[in-house]
């Protein structure tokens, strides 16, 4: 079983070092919007106004990203 973080002042459950690993896999840009998505529980409108970009580029990275995601934990 692997260890497990909790990050801070994430209102989500613990990370996993499996994942914490796979999320520095990601590039910066959408470590970010996984990071404000799902550990900080932003909506993506609320990401693209953080963020200063349009919310289909939020998506877009959103996806990139989980796909990414994906494949790296099936390693």
């Amino acid at each position: 079983m692997s260890e497990q973080t909790q990050a801070p002042d994430a209102p989500g459950a613990p990370l996993s070092e499996d994942v914490l690993a796979a999320m520095r896999e990601l590039s910066p840009e959408h470590r970010a919007v996984v990071a404000l998505r799902f550990l900080f529980d932003y909506t993506p409108g609320e990401i693209a106004r953080a963020l200063d970009m349009p919310r289909g580029t939020v998506n877009s990275r959103l996806r990139r990203a989980l796909d990414r995601l994906g494949e790296v934990l099936e390693q």
